[in-house]
């Protein structure tokens, strides 16, 4: 098909960055807008200038409206239904992250779409960004030789009133956990796009300055497929904005440091093994030069989306690359409440009897504070 009709679900938020690309793409199409608020709805239909039917009711918007896809921008435990019952309808998905609230709605997800031959891809933009995709090809082709370790720290922070902005945020069966479902889960599949599928990892995860029951700091001690081994850093209530610890990626023939590359004058196991010298030599870090791309972002993965829907690409953030970071969330939470290192791909039903449990306030995080 030349064009993709989509019904955009959920119009607040980041559903109005869905609508603004649908209608101004050349190659998309706006079919139908669909939000239970349907006075804002309409408000947004009129905003955009667009003359299609508004729906209340998202089974309506699946029987009534001329749509090929739904774009979902709803609360994050509405992904895992809204698009099972999106492929059973023959619609192709395009959900926001995070894919779901656990993985086994993931898992759930991922066979529906199977099942009806449709594509079901997650709005992971910075795998359409031109500086990951520079990183990831050094990555990905070896440059850094043999990986010895990885750092990646974040750090922001949520106030109370960003919280009071949703009665689904800060609850476990609801938003599915704190910052990292929602902010980090960003960054861990960034990690996973970059170096590959989590194995194993140890964990704790607390709450340190809300009022709600979720996560707002976690940290990782991580190993992934390739030999990766990394620590990982999450924080929600830190005021030094975002990204305050460059990241690392240190291999024995080069470190990658943030957004810059050196080598290594001797490679590592050499240098340990032959060198008189007490401390190895790194060349200068140089910019790791990014991948041209003539757009990013969001319009690239519409754009990838309509080429996977006609078979001429594979999308970049199907449902079976991007659970992978939904698998490092649930990890985390398990091995925080039992105590114990996990291994991943993780047991389904026990991230089941977990959710149970922390739903249930059988179990709950830590407090710090």
């Amino acid at each position: 098909m030349d064009s993709l009709r989509f019904g955009v679900v959920g119009i607040k938020g980041m559903g109005h960055g869905h609508l603004k690309t649908v209608t101004t793409s050349p190659v998309l199409r706006l079919g139908a807008i669909c939000d239970i608020d349907l006075d804002a709805a309409k408000q947004r239909r009129s905003e955009f200038g667009v003359d299609v039917p508004v729906f209340e009711r998202y089974e309506d918007m699946l029987q009534q409206a001329e749509i090929d896809a739904v774009a979902l921008a709803t609360p994050h435990y509405l992904h895992c239904p809204m698009a099972v019952a999106a492929a059973e309808s023959g619609k192709h998905v395009l959900t926001e992250k995070p894919m779901a609230i656990n993985v086994a709605e993931c898992d759930e997800m991922i066979a529906a779409c199977r099942r009806n031959n449709v594509v079901l891809g997650v709005g992971h933009q910075r795998r359409w960004s031109a500086g990951v995709r520079g990183m990831r090809k050094v990555l990905r082709e070896g440059t850094l030789g043999r990986p010895i370790r990885f750092l990646w720290s974040t750090a922001g922070v949520r106030t109370e009133a960003y919280y009071a902005s949703g009665d689904w945020r800060g609850r476990w069966d609801q938003e599915g956990g704190g910052c990292l479902i929602n902010q980090y889960v960003h960054e861990l599949d960034q990690i996973c796009y970059l170096i590959g599928k989590p194995i194993e990892l140890s964990a704790w995860s607390a709450n340190w300055g809300h009022r709600h029951e979720v996560d707002d700091l976690a940290f990782a001690i991580a190993r992934f497929e390739g030999g990766w081994v990394g620590t990982i850093s999450f924080s929600l209530v830190s005021g030094g904005g975002w990204g305050v610890v460059p990241n690392v990626f240190e291999g024995d023939l080069a470190v990658i440091n943030g957004n810059k590359i050196a080598r290594r004058s001797l490679a590592t196991a050499q240098f340990v093994a032959e060198s008189p010298d007490t401390k190895p030599v790194l060349g200068e870090f140089l910019d790791i030069p990014p991948v041209p791309l003539e757009k990013q972002g969001r319009d690239l993965y519409y754009e990838n989306f309509l080429n996977a829907v006609n078979g001429k690409e594979k999308f970049e953030g199907t449902g079976e690359d991007c659970i992978w970071a939904v698998e490092l969330v649930n990890a985390i939470f398990l091995s925080t409440l039992t105590g114990r290192r996990v291994t991943i791909p993780l047991d389904r039903n026990e991230v089941e009897e977990m959710f149970r449990s922390l739903v249930g306030k059988r179990w709950t995080l830590p407090r710090v504070r």
